[in-house]
């Protein structure tokens, strides 16, 4: 996705001003995130950042959707039901897990990394609203439709019944079959398939990873998206990404955050905000270096905890707590993880393009986003996200249009800049959310 995105609608501003990271060690740090399936970076010595946008929650920016008149008004849905009009969806007021029927809803369960006990458990949520089982009763009732709200769910062979609660607003993209590295010539861009904006299905040829789904179907359904969208991978979310055990790869979660969190996520005083992305890593200008949120990072023992509704940013900032489980949330030291170079490295080997032909990563930005990128660019890994439709149309069709070109004719290396990108400020334009920098899981067999 792209460009001029949501930075204007959610308020990011950069800040002057320099700070310090913290001091950095020699090693690589087995239990941190890193760029790029399978990519280790090693520890970087310094970085000058700037100050972070000027948000503490997770829900940034409201803004009134405009739901048709003959529907409750989005804002309404997940805040101001009333709880006794529910009779088969219940909530946990512990962690704010949905049931029904006694069987608790595995979409609607925070990432905790399986520690449940009193002391190591994430924190839970005091709050007495339920609004996973609110938004769960109105998907039931048919009070909510894919015009208000649509989750987009990219498949290549997945096992998607951890979507099916909200199977009624849901949009699989089927990309079947093996991976290409370019689009045939023989076909048309995708994106210049009919719009279908309440489909349940559509099929797409298995190129560009996810980012060539979501760019996809923002650009057929351009003029009619839906209030609010969703774009998931077809694994189910679960913690983290870089696991102790490489073979248990887990799906971009973080701690504290379910997957019902993005279908309910709201704002100050009862309204949807424009966008959620919990952000999970931070980039230097380059792309060069990374730091990786701990309440995100595997391998932490006790787990940090995190409150519900987890803060846009860590809690400490770059400062380790020694009074708190695992050092507190907060960010990780810098590392080295040329994610550039890496990409660049990977496209060349599908053998369609030469490494002179390669995008580079600045010109990218300034293309899309109309200046050179700033010291540091936050970001969550994964590519999960949901935004208005105010958020995504901030950004004009053709620049999606030039982007699912790069993708579709083998710019591989567009994809991991494209992640980078969605939530990088710009005070005369509009940007966007940030989202990851890795290959998305299931979708290169």
């Amino acid at each position: 996705m792209v460009s001029t995105l949501i930075g204007h609608l959610s308020g990011w501003t950069v800040l002057s001003g320099a700070i310090s990271p913290p001091p950095l060690t020699s090693r690589t740090s087995p239990h941190r995130g890193h760029l790029g399936t399978g990519y280790r970076g090693t520890p970087a010595t310094n970085l000058a950042t700037v100050a972070r946008p000027s948000f503490s929650a997770t829900a940034v920016s409201n803004s009134n959707l405009g739901v048709p008149s003959h529907r409750p008004p989005i804002s309404e849905v997940g805040s101001s039901l009333p709880l006794d009009s529910l009779t088969t969806w219940q909530c946990s007021p512990q962690d704010g897990s949905v049931s029904r029927n006694g069987v608790t809803v595995g979409a609607s369960i925070p990432c905790n990394w399986g520690n449940t006990g009193p002391n190591r458990q994430a924190e839970a949520t005091g709050s007495t609203t339920c609004a996973g089982a609110e938004m769960l009763a109105a998907i039931e009732k048919k009070e909510l439709d894919r015009r208000d709200l649509q989750v987009v769910v990219v498949r290549h062979a997945e096992d998607i019944s951890w979507s099916e609660p909200f199977a009624a607003v849901r949009t699989v993209y089927e990309k079947p079959g093996s991976e290409l590295p370019i689009l045939p010539l023989t076909s048309t861009s995708a994106g210049a398939g009919p719009a279908a904006p309440e489909a349940a299905s559509v099929v797409l040829p298995n190129v560009g990873k996810e980012q060539h789904a979501y760019l996809t179907h923002i650009v057929r359904n351009y003029d009619s998206l839906a209030n609010r969208t969703v774009f998931l991978h077809g694994k189910k979310p679960t913690c983290g990404f870089f696991l102790a055990d490489p073979k248990l790869m887990g799906n971009h979660l973080l701690t504290n955050v379910s997957v019902l969190d993005y279908l309910t996520a709201e704002g100050g005083h009862g309204k949807r905000s424009d966008l959620f992305i919990p952000l999970t890593g931070r980039a230097n200008h380059d792309l060069t270096l990374s730091s990786f949120r701990s309440s995100f990072a595997d391998g932490l023992d006790p787990r940090p905890r995190v409150p519900r509704p987890v803060t846009a940013h860590p809690a400490y900032g770059d400062q380790k707590r020694k009074d708190e489980d695992g050092g507190g949330d907060r960010w990780l030291q810098w590392e080295v993880n040329d994610l550039p170079k890496f990409a660049k490295e990977i496209t060349v080997k599908q053998g369609v393009l030469r490494a002179d032909e390669m995008v580079d990563f600045t010109a990218f930005f300034k293309r899309v986003v109309g200046r050179a990128p700033p010291a540091v660019l936050y970001f969550t890994q994964g590519a999960q996200f949901a935004a208005s439709r105010a958020a995504l149309r901030s950004t004009p069709k053709e620049t999606y249009q030039w982007i699912l070109g790069l993708v579709e004719g083998g710019h591989l290396e567009v994809t991991f800049y494209l992640e980078m990108i969605w939530l990088t400020a710009n005070p005369n334009r509009t940007l966007a959310l940030t989202v990851t920098l890795t290959l998305t899981l299931g979708l290169t067999r």
